[in-house]
């Protein structure tokens, strides 16, 4: 956000605080409003009146998103099991890093049609997920 100042210099006082407290406290609306002095309900319809104020929240979104990525590679550059599992199963399903669910069918669907199979089984995919 630092590399937007001049959008900021554009924005109202109260929202260029409350841009700062939403970075500060790393996107988190409650904690940037209460830190700000903004109601929730203030924010949220800036977001929809301002598109300005708008794409600064959605860049802001990314800033965050850099943030926590570079905290997992932090966390894998030192190791962490959980932190590579995680990374793989998220980057590397291409190479089979992935959960493989199983769907265990119970029931004899041989009164009912093609449709209402395909119907059932998307529903049970559904569930799954």
């Amino acid at each position: 956000m630092s590399n937007k100042s001049g959008q900021l210099k554009k924005l109202d006082p109260n929202k260029a605080k409350m841009l700062k407290a939403l970075e500060k406290h790393l996107g988190n609306v409650s904690m940037a409003c209460a830190d700000a002095g903004v109601g929730r309900t203030t924010h949220y319809e800036w977001m929809q009146d301002d598109l300005t104020y708008a794409a600064a929240v959605k860049e802001l979104k990314n800033v965050v998103i850099d943030f926590y990525e570079q905290a997992l590679h932090d966390r894998i550059n030192q190791g962490s099991d959980t932190a590579i599992i995680f990374a793989l199963k998220t980057q590397g399903k291409e190479r089979g890093w992935q959960e493989k669910s199983e769907l265990k069918v119970e029931h004899s669907y041989t009164n009912l049609s093609d449709e209402e199979i395909a119907a059932m089984l998307e529903s049970k995919r559904k569930e799954a997920e």
